[in-house]
């Protein structure tokens, strides 16, 4: 963009420029012509240059472009990040399309710069982090099996604690079941599972072309069965089994899988569409998480900063500041 409107303006300026010099040479050749260019008859006719005026208007152009751009577009101090990002695509091409030992070397060379300023970043910040209380992770209980162990513990009670507050306050299953049934008995198995332990109801919507197998007769207290009458298709179901979340309270829904769905995933399955459709607070969500997160900065408050927000190191410092407040 910057390149373009260079030229564009060089290209007006020096076009007017020779085209005055050449018509003062062409003296009486040229009476009925202004010296700026202009017949009136013809009106503006820049177009009527020679070849040879042309062509010294563009080495001229491309010269003061070359230049001008350069001032433009400040050139990368040799060997940063920056300096590495735009040459080094242009050295990798140059030597797959001429591999010569002088751009194969320099292309080794170029990638070793990176590597060894990522092994060098990764040094600083493993420092820098054990040795700050507001960055240090080791509270993430995985630095030892023991810990690990009973933060899974922790995690498990906190699950199905969420997951039996989010039935009680009507949060059902919508299961379609549509084609082949062969996975049937798998289906009501691992349900039958989730019903008995968190009292949650399902509503089994078939399709009329489909034939299910006799469902477990203790489930009569938590589940129903329908014929669908278009619901699959309104919701956009193109799987033998869909699972839909719905919530009662506020009438939405929210699809969960299309397949099948294991017991051992499938509290981390609801909770997850829960947390997408705001059923949930992020407070909840976060105590199911493995590691826990002290300080969330997915979306930082802004107030009260008044320095450069072009400056994401001042930004980031001021943030950084915040959480020693504790604000």
């Amino acid at each position: 963009m910057v390149t373009h409107v260079i030229k564009t303006v060089l290209f007006v300026h020096l076009l007017s420029v020779l085209h005055c010099a050449h018509a003062a040479e062409a003296g009486s050749s040229q009476k009925s012509a202004n010296s700026d260019g202009y017949e009136p008859a013809k009106g503006w006719h820049f177009y009527d240059l020679p070849e040879e005026v042309k062509k010294e208007i563009d080495q001229k152009i491309e010269a003061e472009v070359s230049k001008r751009v350069s001032e433009a577009i400040p050139v990368p101090e040799p060997g940063t990040s920056e300096w590495i990002k735009v040459n080094l695509p242009k050295v990798r091409q140059k030597a797959a399309d001429d591999p010569t030992a002088e751009n194969i070397r320099a292309l080794l060379l170029m990638e070793k710069m990176l590597k060894d300023k990522a092994r060098r970043l990764s040094r600083r910040v493993a420092m820098i982090a054990q040795t700050d209380p507001i960055l240090d992770t080791s509270y993430k209980a995985t630095s030892n099996m023991a810990m690990a162990r009973e933060r899974r513990v922790d995690v498990r009670g906190e699950k199905e604690a969420l997951f039996k507050q989010m039935v009680k306050e009507g949060v059902a299953l919508w299961i379609f079941v549509r084609g082949d049934c062969s996975a049937c008995d798998r289906w009501f198995n691992a349900m039958e599972r989730v019903s008995t332990e968190y009292g949650l109801k399902i509503l089994w919507i078939i399709d009329s072309q489909t034939t299910i197998p006799n469902p477990p007769t203790s489930m009569e207290k938590y589940w129903e069965y329908r014929v669908g009458a278009g619901e699959a298709e309104g919701l956009g179901v193109d799987s033998d089994f869909s699972v839909f979340a719905y919530n009662q309270s506020s009438d939405q829904y929210v699809l969960v899988s299309q397949g099948f769905v294991p017991f051992a995933s499938f509290l981390d399955r609801i909770i997850l569409s829960a947390d997408f459709s705001g059923w949930i607070s992020p407070e909840a969500v976060e105590s199911t998480m493995f590691s826990v997160n002290r300080f969330d900065l997915s979306d930082p408050d802004l107030k009260g900063y008044s320095g450069d927000m072009n400056d994401p190191v001042a930004y980031s410092n001021y943030i950084y500041q915040k959480l020693l407040e504790g604000k």
